[in-house]
């Protein structure tokens, strides 16, 4: 198909400088949302929200089956200080555009939405049905807007394959790993500082610890396509003592942990507590607890032989030169639609996610236009045009 470069670039790009001007941090959404609301709209789709908040619009085709989602997240995080540019001025440099979600993800939405505009100008009719999700609260690791469409799907509608427009450089995801937080705490004895041997220092307790989580190997396993991968682990946060001159008798570590496919929250806990019990029995005064702090993102993953992972590649195909597959090392919704839903999930969009919540975000506007003309043929290929 041949493809208007110049209208292609026009649309995407003005669609992604509007989303980046709206600053819309977690649960600050709104406008946006009326935004992206009006648009889809405009395009002739029928459009709702649920009772998070979450933008749901769908397009009829001659039959509801199959049904395809195209989904990306609305909200970002915080600007933060010492950027080049406002963050919030979508400004053009050399080819790209800088702001607040350029990559991670409003960069993503707007190729979808372009996609179904480029779709609705050539009158297109679908055999399948269209459905374009923009969620709320996907920044944060609780109350997230992706469980409340869950809900309304399981009400409302049903989904064959979705795809999120999360930032994989145009590869294609085929799952993610999942994530855990998980606290640990040491517990002492507060005393004079003079007088160390008086009290138990909790801050040297938890050094211990953080010693033993440091010297731990996480295994590789093989995903076919992909290759090699394995979990990831930060102590991230560590918190203790409220003076120098006082023995502390608290500390708390708060640790991000990564899980592939193969690993559960019950095994990674364990290993935690392996650790903490082995130092308990060589030292009678290491007081320590550990807790998840959330639920725990699961981690998903797809197999190619999937129709929206066939149907994706042979779009990527048709407009870049290799196709390359990957597991994506951080989390995303698919945990929600692939590993609670049972909706097969791929993850593809535009952007590199090294600039995903970084200073001076940004996203290549060639990448822009791929992703729209990707997404346009996967839709039609997955749901068979009739003209």
């Amino acid at each position: 198909m041949n493809f208007d470069e110049k209208y292609i670039e026009q649309k995407v790009v003005e669609l992604t400088r509007e989303f980046i001007k709206i600053p819309s941090t977690s649960g600050q959404e709104k406008e946006i949302q009326t935004v992206i609301m009006d648009k889809l709209t405009s395009l002739g789709l029928k459009v709702n929200l649920d009772d998070a908040g979450n933008v749901i619009a769908e397009l009829d085709g001659k039959t509801d089956i199959p049904a395809l989602l195209l989904s990306g997240h609305m909200d970002t995080v915080a600007a933060d200080t010492g950027w080049s540019y406002d963050p919030y001025s979508a400004k053009i440099v050399n080819g790209r555009i800088y702001g607040r979600g350029a990559a991670d993800m409003k960069g993503g939405l707007a190729a979808i939405i372009t996609a179904v505009e480029i779709l609705q100008n050539a009158n297109i009719k679908l055999k399948g049905k269209l459905y374009i999700l923009a969620t709320v609260r996907e920044e944060v690791p609780i109350d997230n807007g992706m469980a409340y469409f869950l809900d309304y799907m399981k009400k409302n509608i049903k989904i064959n394959s979705s795809i999120i427009g999360e930032p994989t450089s145009l590869n294609i995801g085929l799952g993610n790993k999942g994530r855990m937080e998980i606290e640990i705490i040491t517990r002492g004895k507060s005393t004079h500082a003079s007088i160390p041997e008086k009290g138990i220092n909790a801050i040297y307790s938890m050094a211990k610890i953080i010693n033993n989580i440091e010297k731990m190997r996480l295994k590789s396993i093989y995903i076919k396509g992909v290759g090699k991968v394995k979990g990831a682990l930060n102590v991230g946060v560590i918190k203790g003592g409220v003076r120098p001159n006082t023995v502390p008798d608290l500390c708390e570590i708060i640790i991000d942990r990564r899980l592939v496919p193969t690993e559960t929250p019950e095994k990674v806990l364990n290993e935690f507590k392996k650790i903490m019990n082995k130092l308990k029995e060589k030292n009678k005064r290491i007081k320590a607890e550990i807790n998840l702090r959330y639920p725990p993102a699961m981690p998903v993953i797809v197999s190619k032989d999937e129709a929206i992972v066939k149907s994706l590649e042979k779009a990527v195909r048709k407009i870049k030169k290799g196709v390359k597959f990957t597991f994506l090392p951080y989390t995303t919704e698919a945990c929600y639609l692939s590993g609670v839903a049972s909706i097969p999930t791929v993850i593809f969009g535009p952007g590199n996610i090294s600039q995903a919540h970084a200073i001076n975000e940004y996203i290549e506007i060639k990448s822009l236009i791929d992703a729209t003309k990707i997404y346009f043929l996967t839709i039609l290929e997955y749901l068979k045009k009739i003209n």
